[in-house]
């Protein structure tokens, strides 16, 4: 616990009497874990990047760099969620609530799965700003994001002279 507490105060940062260390029991019977950015962390753009892994029952493969069964996926912040994987869904939600609750959108969160579905949050800290460039508002990310997909969706109109049944 000392050693967490020393850790809040790195590159000078000065403790705040609003912050908290949570002690939790170990989550045991691991069905998948991982990693989920609020932001690209290469572009800072508004999606979510979810890395996740499955299978080995550790929670250290996605942070440690090692190999494993491992999805990526990338999830438009704002969009509507129609995902299948409820999952993912439930990474989301979780991801809505801690957004609201820090009045923070760059956050780097670890969590895991037990093997009855529950999610459980392990850490949530802040993405440094830095480490991005921006150079856009996230409003102007997600308008080429629509004109992008209005366009693609008009390429696939049958055309008599292309064979098959979509065009692009």
């Amino acid at each position: 616990i000392e050693k967490v507490l020393g850790s809040y105060t790195k590159n000078s940062r000065l403790i705040n009497n609003k912050d908290e260390i949570l002690i939790q029991e170990q989550v045991t019977n691991l069905l998948s874990s991982g990693v989920v950015f609020t932001r690209d962390i290469q572009t800072n753009s508004p999606y979510l990047v979810i890395n996740l892994e499955s299978g080995s029952g550790r929670s250290d493969i996605v942070t440690s760099g090692k190999e494993g069964n491992l999805s990526k996926y990338y999830i438009r912040r704002n969009g509507v969620h129609k995902n299948k994987n409820k999952n993912l869904n439930k990474i989301i939600e979780l991801v809505n609530e801690l957004i609201t609750i820090t009045y923070n959108d760059a956050l780097d969160i670890e969590f895991g799965f037990d093997k009855n579905n529950n999610l459980f949050l392990f850490q949530v800290r802040s993405i440094s700003r830095k480490l991005a460039i921006k150079d856009f508002d996230d409003k102007d990310v997600f308008e080429m994001s629509d004109s992008a997909k209005l366009y693609f969706n008009s390429k696939q109109k049958v055309l008599p002279s292309i064979l098959g049944s979509k065009t692009f």
